[in-house]
């Protein structure tokens, strides 16, 4: 599948244990409930990514 590499972070108004289970079910990677802190979204980003988020330091290779 040729978007099988596009990384999704489900952002809903739904913060129930089976409303994450959907989101991973569905192949969301990540998911956050509204309203989002902008350091939430920041890490779970950089988790989503592989990456540091701006601010903390790379884990050690």
């Amino acid at each position: 599948m040729e978007l099988q590499a596009v990384k999704i972070i489900a952002l809903t108004g739904w913060g129930r244990d089976e409303d994450r289970s959907k989101a991973q079910e569905t192949g969301f990677d990540a998911h956050l409930v509204k309203p989002v802190n902008y350091k939430d979204l920041l890490r779970t980003a950089a988790e989503v990514f592989g990456k540091s988020a701006p601010g903390e330091q790379s884990p050690p290779s």
